[in-house]
């Protein structure tokens, strides 16, 4: 493209090719005489020029008119009075701007000021906000150290309270000492750190002042073994198995092992149940201390009182009560091992009967432990027999009388034999029937149901008789009881011989306890045992009984059934057992009657 100069315009053009069409747009404009050019100026390019020229560059040609030379000049007053004009428009305009200026600068303020009251305002609501949740904060690290700490501070507070009252006088192993009757003893909290609780101890009415009773804290499903699991081979060979079948009776159990040299803890650690391995513990006293720590009350730091476990069970071995006899005589005569045991025995039973709460003992009296066994399974009340048992047989048997059969409560009963744990709970239930009592005699009758009440009427019409005999060496009363009918009894009828008080009373003793006494007697006549024969006897309105049941059962192999069993028994009542012997003979002579010259069969 090149440029053109003409009356100062620029065009921009490009010169049409050959290949153009002669019919272009501008073909019919004659551009020589639209845009006529000067032909005395000079036409060829100016070479300082470059190819494109802004418009702002090209010299602007005159149009001819000079204005400044048609207008007239001011005169001075005009001038002056122009000037004055202009001087009073431009100070107004001033000050108009000023004012202008003033009204914004006072807005702007007051926006200003507005402001910072909001950023005040909200930087306040922001420190609120944050002191809020600051003081959260540590009211949550407060509360959770307070609660963690509850029975650190309390426990610390029982301690130094104990101490103070003791004033320097002497304390038990493991205690801080008393308040009001109530020992603070060491312990160990959730912390890990040592810590203390209250153990509650008879309280003397005449020092203290009316106290709110403190709420109980609910019994745990834990079973606390007392046991040597290295060196005793009964506990070695039976926790372990029993536990898992508990576990199986009860999902939520929990099994504690404490060998006999560990601390016992005081309240036996909230269980509900407590067993001892006689055969682990070496004497009475580990039996009597241990009991001691166990059945005493506690108290937690949160004022809740625990409740010691309500059941002892005792793993004994057969043969403890017949010292006297082959081959037991024979293995205490090294050892006395049987002796210790059947003293350890007596010492829970004692417990259990002269302590002032509810609590039941059962005595369990296992046979030598064998892998294999040919004899049959067998399980009776007392210490009657003799033989061998193996492992399932002794847990089947041990898992009963803990968790599912309630006449082993205050029972004493041994086990001997195999094949137990193929036993079904009806003839379970029915083993351990003998246990209430306990049961010493039963006859099975081949008769239906259909004579029954003919077998009732005959029995009490027969149990007038005795009641009038004097051929018992001890008095008795006739009555009609109603006890509790057991699973798989459809009927059920019943009748007791009660004992009634004699002049001897405690001071009775049975033929087996006179040979004891006998035994206990060195040459010199003096005894070897201490035994209390002459304290004065404790009066007791159960002097025992026999107590006569007519059963009706589901079992087709059974039918009906007549039972004898003890009953009436107080603590520490002797058997009657010349008494018991002759009632007993004369029931079998009436139902061996009633079998070959009545019975309807």
């Amino acid at each position: 493209p090149r440029c053109l100069k003409s009356t100062g315009l620029t065009r921009r053009y490009q010169k049409p090719s050959d290949d153009d069409d002669d019919d272009a747009w501008d073909a019919d404009v004659d551009y020589d005489k639209v845009f006529p050019s000067d032909p005395n100026q000079d036409k060829s390019p100016d070479p300082t020029l470059g190819w494109e020229v802004p418009l702002d560059t090209v010299p602007t040609p005159k149009l001819g008119i000079d204005i400044g030379a048609l207008l007239e000049p001011l005169s001075e007053k005009e001038a002056a009075e122009l000037k004055a004009a202009a001087t009073e428009v431009i100070n107004e305009a001033v000050a108009a701007g000023i004012d202008e200026i003033e009204t914004v600068r006072a807005k702007m303020k007051k926006e200003l000021e507005f402001q910072r009251r909001q950023m005040q305002r909200q930087s306040e609501r922001n420190m609120e906000q944050a002191s809020a949740s600051l003081l959260s904060r540590i009211d949550s690290i407060t509360d959770a150290f307070l609660a963690n700490t509850t029975l650190a501070r309390t426990s610390t507070k029982l301690a130094a309270q104990a101490d103070r009252a003791m004033e320097g006088r002497g304390v038990d192993m493991g205690t801080w000492g008393t308040i009001g009757g109530a020992t603070v003893v060491a312990g160990f909290t959730s912390l890990g750190a040592a810590g203390f609780g209250a153990s509650m101890a008879p309280i003397d009415a005449s020092t203290t002042t009316t106290t709110t009773p403190a709420a109980k804290q609910p019994q745990e499903n834990r079973l606390l073994v007392i046991a040597d699991t290295k060196g005793d081979d009964y506990a070695k060979k039976l926790i372990g198995p029993l536990t898992k079948e508990l576990e199986q009776v009860l999902s939520t159990v929990e099994v504690q092992t404490l060998k006999p040299t560990e601390t016992i803890p005081l309240g036996g650690n909230n269980a509900a149940a407590v067993l001892f391995f006689l055969t682990s513990l070496s004497d009475v006293s580990s039996v009597k201390n241990g009991l001691e720590r166990i059945m005493r009350q506690t108290m937690s730091a949160s004022g809740q009182l625990a409740q010691p476990p309500t059941q002892i069970i005792a793993i004994s071995t057969v043969g403890t009560a017949r010292t006297n006899q082959m081959p037991y005589s024979m293995q205490n005569l090294f050892s006395g091992q049987l002796g210790k045991r059947k003293q350890m025995e007596e010492a829970i039973q004692s417990f259990v009967e002269n302590g002032e709460k509810a609590r039941d003992f059962t005595i369990v009296k296992l046979g030598e432990l064998k892998d294999q066994i040919n004899d049959d399974f067998a399980l009776a009340p007392g210490d009657v027999l003799d033989g061998a048992l193996d492992v399932d047989s002794a847990v089947a048997a041990l898992k009963q009388a803990i968790a599912l059969q309630p006449a082993a409560r205050n029972a004493t009963f041994c086990s001997v034999g195999d094949s137990a744990s193929d036993t079904t709970q009806e003839v379970w239930d029915d083993l351990f029937l003998q246990l209430d009592g306990p049961e010493i005699w039963r006859c099975d009758l081949d008769d239906n149901d259909a004579g029954f009440d003919q077998l009732v009427e005959y029995i009490m019409e027969w149990s007038e008789l005795p009641a009038t005999s004097k051929g018992l060496t001890t008095p008795i009363r006739l009555e009609r009881s109603t006890p509790i009918r057991p699973m798989g009894v459809t009927k059920q009828r019943a009748l007791q011989f009660l004992y009634l008080p004699t002049a001897t009373g405690d001071r009775y003793m049975s033929k087996d306890e006179e040979r004891a006494r006998e035994r206990e007697m060195d040459l010199f006549g003096r005894y070897e045992v201490v035994h209390n024969y002459d304290s004065a006897p404790k009066k007791s309105t159960k002097e025992g009984g026999l107590e006569i049941l007519l059963e009706v059962t589901e079992s087709p192999k059974v039918g009906m059934r007549v039972r004898a069993r003890r009953c009436n028994y107080g603590p520490g009542v002797v058997i009657k057992e010349l008494t018991e012997e002759t009632l007993l003979s004369r029931i079998k002579k009436t139902i061996d009657v009633w079998q070959n010259e009545i019975s309807p069969k």
